[in-house]
């Protein structure tokens, strides 16, 4: 399932898995509450957030019309709910649409994609019972989706701009153009979007200079999302959707970065 190499020390800050669904429309702030009190008492700090919005990977004609077709649906009646665990390295997030997990960096070592996917997995669990229970109608799955964001702090890896085709010679091949003696390059802003063939989905990927961490130096930060709908015979569940997303991200984040970074940061045994 997961042939994908494990680092000691890699630059990921923050790792997302996360499941969207058809709205439940009768899902409520109490509801919140009770599904709260079930996950137990290592979840603590409930916030509400505003809602993240639906994003659908379509293709061809589907793509089209849905491009010109004018849907309306009631707003939901409540926002997102986000909890942290008392290790401060999990985020839940749920939505009457979404439900993610994710793991953020601390001193603690990161776990490995089994262990993520396997927690992940029984907390969506958990709450599709939680629904049923509730009577709050099923929970149908109708897209995946998986995040890494990685930082690469200045003073660590690069200096200037100049220097981010020297540890991500996939992404940035070029120099940057030559500069009038009045100008300095602040940033060199990228984003690409490749579909993963056959219109089993999309990787989504954008970089940037910004923070991870309040209080922190600047990084070049690396976000990429793979996402997708369940696709028959090939991405026929959530699971399946959510391994091929782990996959394809990883594999084009090692295809973009140089060899002698990568033999940096270690690989575990």
């Amino acid at each position: 399932m997961d042939s994908t190499p494990t680092f000691k020390n890699p630059p990921i800050v923050e790792f997302v898995l996360g499941a969207q669904f058809s709205p439940l429309t009768r899902i409520s702030s109490a509801h919140y509450g009770r599904f709260w009190d079930r996950l137990g008492s290592d979840w603590i700090k409930p916030q509400d957030e505003p809602l993240i919005a639906d994003q659908f990977e379509r293709f061809g004609e589907e793509a089209r019309q849905r491009k010109w077709r004018l849907k309306l649906e009631p707003a939901p009646a409540v926002n997102r709910m986000t909890l942290i665990n008392q290790n401060d390295d999990r985020l839940i997030q749920v939505q009457p649409t979404r439900f993610h997990l994710n793991w953020r960096k601390t001193e603690v070592l990161k776990p490995s994609y089994k262990d993520l996917i396997d927690e992940f997995e029984t907390r969506f669990r958990q709450f599709e019972e939680f629904c049923q229970q509730e009577e709050l109608g099923a929970v149908e799955v109708n897209q995946w989706e998986v995040t890494y964001v990685d930082s690469f702090p200045r003073g660590t890896y690069w200096e200037t701009p100049a220097d981010w085709s020297r540890f991500l010679p996939g992404l940035y091949r070029d120099k940057p153009p030559a500069l009038a003696k009045s100008l300095r390059m602040e940033s060199r802003d990228v984003q690409w979007t490749m579909e993963i063939e056959p219109r089993l989905g999309r990787l989504h990927l954008s970089a940037g200079i910004g923070q991870w961490k309040e209080g922190l130096p600047d990084a070049l930060m690396l976000n990429i999302t793979a996402r997708g709908p369940l696709v028959p015979d090939r991405t026929p569940t959530l699971r399946a959707g959510l391994d091929l997303g782990h996959r394809v991200a990883v594999e084009q984040f090692l295809a973009m970065v140089a060899e002698e970074t990568i033999e940096s940061w270690g690989v575990e045994k």
